[in-house]
C-alpha cells in the first residue's frame, strides 16, 4: 500500500516543472560543428584583421529591368590588415537579419567595436557582402595570428 501526501506531490510537481523550464530552452540552442583549421582557412574567401563598426541599411539600384531596387540590412566591417582575398573597398559587409524579424539561435550577431581576425565566405561577390554564420569565423587577434602563421598567411 502506497500512501501519498498531497503537499509532497505538489512540491515534486513544481520541482519537475521548474526543471523542465530550465532544461528545455537550453537544449534548443544552436549547435555548430567544429571546423578544422584547414577547413576554416580553405572555406574563407577573405581573411583580415578588422573591426565591426555596426549595422547599416544598403540601398541597391538595379539597372536591369527585370530586377527591382532593394534594401539589404548589413553589418559594416573595417579592414585593417588583409591576409587573403580581394575586397573592392576598405569596408566590407556581412549579411544580417533585418531588424524586427525573428532571429534564430544560429544567427551570429557581432558586437560593435569587436576587433580581431575575420574569416568570411561570400554571400554576394559583386557587392562585397559576406556571410558571418559560424562562431569560428571570428577569432581574437592573438589566436587568429597564431592560426594564420601556421598557414604562412601572417608575418
Amino acid at each position: 500500500m502506497t500512501i501519498t501526501h498531497p503537499v509532497a506531490d505538489q512540491i515534486l510537481l513544481k520541482l519537475f516543472l521548474g526543471w523542465l523550464c530550465i532544461i528545455l530552452p537550453t537544449s534548443a540552442a544552436a549547435m555548430f560543428a567544429r571546423l578544422s583549421d584547414t577547413a576554416l582557412i580553405e572555406q574563407a574567401d577573405i581573411i583580415f584583421q578588422g573591426e565591426y563598426l555596426g549595422p547599416q541599411t544598403l540601398k541597391f539600384n538595379v539597372a536591369n529591368a527585370d530586377k527591382l531596387d532593394f534594401e539589404k540590412y548589413v553589418g559594416v566591417l573595417r579592414i585593417e590588415t588583409l591576409y587573403q582575398g580581394k575586397p573592392t573597398a576598405q569596408d566590407i559587409y556581412i549579411s544580417l537579419p533585418a531588424p524586427g524579424l525573428p532571429v534564430s539561435s544560429e544567427t551570429m550577431q557581432p558586437i560593435k567595436g569587436q576587433t580581431g581576425i575575420w574569416l568570411l565566405t561570400f554571400a554576394d561577390s559583386d557587392s562585397d557582402i559576406y556571410f558571418f554564420n559560424h562562431p569560428q569565423q571570428f577569432i581574437s587577434t592573438d589566436k587568429g595570428l597564431e592560426l594564420l602563421s601556421k598557414f604562412n598567411l601572417a608575418p
